[in-house]
């Protein structure tokens, strides 16, 4: 009897696992991201891509929309020749949070409070280093030699960014007549208020889902109705969720999936907000938000002490050590010259202490906010848990862009077993979270759609080449990211940093007279690098499918490499140039203080030359770091700058030489400098992408 029913079970089993009597071979269901999209509207555009990328390999498909029945997603057949169909739906839970919408005054106030409650928190994910950085190929800034200065990087950047915005902000604001800030502080709350009631509004799909809530109830088992659609046509099913859709997939597999679904092989969270939703829904109490401001309040304090102390009279600028940095500049162009006299040091010491203390008492408020902060969250921050795992018989993976604001993020953990990958991308945090992004002709996830439909046939090798081309356009992203990250780094540097370290002037001030500069230089790179990525991977994507089809191999980019060194030189050659010009300069006008005309024309020259100098070295330095070519022709003609700077210097006759040939020695440092960076870079190998 046992041995009857332990076989009667082993047969049912087998039974229910066979796929006899289903209409399509595949399906992808795929759940939709925050928003309003139209119904449909998610499943006819999949579908098409998918049918466009299967055509541009040289295969035959077509796809057609399954007509509309109550109860049922809104789905899509795909055919191929001589394979069974495969069907491509969507799971639509938009137009559930819409319908179930609340607009009352209550509800506008939760939709608030959670926006204020989770804001800190959010910021501190948003900056903080993205998930995979230590697993993308050269994300790491690669002229540094320290490990930690590479990683935190990129972190280090977003930080600045979100101050530069807050910065451009303040900066805007302040230069409002008073009846108009007024105006805008009365108006935004009115405007948030407005924005929230709005029925488009997409922060209620977020608050709701977050929470136990009776629409999140409906928008799950609508989930759930379409799994079990597509699961009972279907022999095996990829489950795709985007953004909130990569949460809620998630949720539902990891509670109802159980013993249920076998057919479900593979779930894609495709820049998922399971991460960013999982952190909503855990920190949206009300001591968590106490929590978080006090933190956030006391970060921005301790930083506003920061900047305040590089203020005339603060601790970093005091009237000692203006003294001191004037001087360190006088003595680049004529090295001691000016330490020799007895009463530089003796005034330098005599005004070392700062005059303003008002940064201490708020740097110490700082660090007692956040320190009050931390110990109001600790017991929370001890019951945040890990992301629970689904059904082993599922492959979990991650995919997302680099850059994606809400894919990326790195915060709270998944576990070990998921597979986490990059899609090659634009980089830019909001336009790479877009749907269309992840499926437009220069992503290679539409071309892993096809090549999964594909799968059953021979002419699935066709794809064989596909980590080649993703290798390729990862190499190219990461090119263009490190080229816009460099240009705005230096940028920084040169104009705020600069002044503010050589002649003491305001951190603040420099930052608000270079704002709206730096802000016009920052579009101007990215959209000159966005232009460089769209041409780079619709030539790549173009010349790959074009080796798809005539059973060709994909042969990868050849990218330049060069030693570290030699970018790092080449970094020293631009400071070099930019420090000799202002120091030039500076002795220039003190020699021109006691009527060495000549001298001072002379070396004004030099100066101007050296400043002409900075700018194709500033440019060789940007492109070493992107690792792209052109950087030998910009050292060469640096190097005929910093020889006409010698040459200017010439010109003040037997006077300059009496002086002890003032500014000669950052010329020519520089110039040793170009030359030995100049042959490195010709000793520069070329080599196929992945040999970095």
């Amino acid at each position: 009897m046992g041995r009857a029913s332990k076989k009667g079970k082993k047969q049912r089993r087998v039974v229910s696992t066979k796929t006899d009597g289903r209409a399509y071979r595949a399906g992808i269901l795929i759940v939709h991201g925050v928003g309003n999209q139209r119904v449909g509207a998610t499943a006819r555009f999949a579908a098409t891509r998918a049918a466009r990328a299967l055509v541009d390999v040289g295969e035959e498909a077509r796809e057609v929309p399954l007509p509309a029945l109550a109860g049922t997603p809104r789905a899509h057949q795909l055919t191929m020749p001589g394979l069974r169909p495969v069907l491509i739906a969507e799971s639509h839970w938009a137009s559930i949070i819409r319908e179930r919408r609340k607009n009352g005054s209550r509800d506008v106030l939760a939709r608030c409070w959670m926006v204020v409650s989770v804001l800190p928190f959010l910021l501190a994910a948003v900056v903080s280093p993205r998930a995979h950085e230590k697993h993308v190929p050269d994300t790491r800034l690669a002229w540094w030699n320290f490990g930690w200065v590479r990683e935190l990087g990129p972190a280090l950047w977003r930080t600045v960014t979100v101050i530069g915005i807050a910065l451009l902000v303040g900066v805007s604001l302040s230069l409002l007549p008073l009846w108009a800030l007024l105006s805008v502080l009365a108006l935004t709350p009115a405007v948030l208020w407005v924005t929230l009631r709005w029925r488009w509004d997409v922060i209620e799909h977020i608050r709701v889902v977050s929470i136990q809530s009776d629409a999140r109830t409906a928008v799950e088992e609508r989930l759930v109705r379409d799994i079990e659609y597509v699961s009972e046509r279907c022999d095996e099913v990829w489950i795709v969720g985007h953004s909130q859709g990569g949460y809620l997939a998630h949720r539902v597999l990891a509670e109802r999936g159980r013993g249920r679904w076998l057919n479900v092989k593979k779930f894609t969270g495709l820049a998922s907000g399971l991460r960013p939703i999982r952190l909503i829904s855990m920190v949206r109490e009300h001591r968590w938000g106490w929590s978080g401001w006090l933190m956030l309040t006391g970060v921005a304090m301790m930083m506003a002490a920061m900047v305040w102390g590089y203020e005339p009279g603060g601790f970093a600028n005091t009237a000692g050590s203006r003294l001191l940095s004037q001087t360190m500049l006088l003595g680049l162009a004529q090295p001691l010259a000016t330490l020799g006299e007895s009463e530089v040091p003796t005034l330098i010491f005599g005004n070392a202490l700062p005059t303003q203390w008002g940064m201490f008492p708020l740097l110490g408020a700082g660090i007692t906010l956040l320190a009050a902060g931390a110990w109001t969250g600790r017991r929370h921050r001890r019951s945040m848990s890990m992301i629970p795992s689904i059904p082993s018989r599922v492959i979990w993976e991650e995919l997302t862009s680099p850059n994606d604001i809400v894919g990326s993020m790195p915060i709270p953990e998944i576990p070990s077993t998921v597979l986490r990958r990059t899609i090659p991308s634009l980089r830019q945090p909001v336009g790479d979270h877009l749907m269309g992004s992840y499926l437009s002709r220069r992503s290679t996830f539409r071309l892993e759609v096809a090549r999964w439909i594909a799968r059953p046939a021979v002419r699935s090798a066709k794809f064989a080449s596909l980590d080649a081309v993703t290798d390729d356009l990862a190499h190219l992203s990461e090119r263009s990211y490190r080229l816009r990250l460099t240009v705005q780094m230096v940028f920084i540097f040169l104009l705020i940093l600069v002044p503010v370290a050589t002649i003491g002037r305001s951190l603040l001030a420099a930052s608000a007279a270079f704002i709206y500069i730096a802000v016009g230089v920052a579009m101007s790179i990215a959209i000159l690098a966005g232009i460089w990525w769209y041409a780079g991977a619709t030539w790549r994507i173009s010349r790959y499918l074009r080796a798809v089809r005539e059973a060709e191999e994909y042969l990868p980019s050849r990218w330049s490499t060069r030693p570290a060194w030699v970018t790092a030189l080449t970094g020293t050659v631009a400071l070099l140039t930019v420090l000799g010009s202002l120091s030039t300069l500076a002795y220039a006008d003190l020699v021109a203080a006691v009527r060495l005309v000549g001298v001072a024309a002379a070396m004004e020259g030099s100066a101007g030359a050296l400043m002409a100098a900075a700018i194709p070295t500033t440019a060789a330095l940007c492109l070493a770091v992107a690792g792209l070519r052109m950087v030998r022709g910009f050292l060469i003609l640096g190097g005929l700058f910093v020889g006409r700077s010698i040459l200017e210097l010439g010109e003040g006759g037997e006077e300059w030489l009496a002086l002890g040939a003032p500014g000669i020695w950052m010329p020519l440092l520089a110039g040793l400098g170009l030359l030995v960076a100049l042959i490195g870079n010709v000793r520069t190998s070329r080599t196929a992408t992945g040999g970095e």
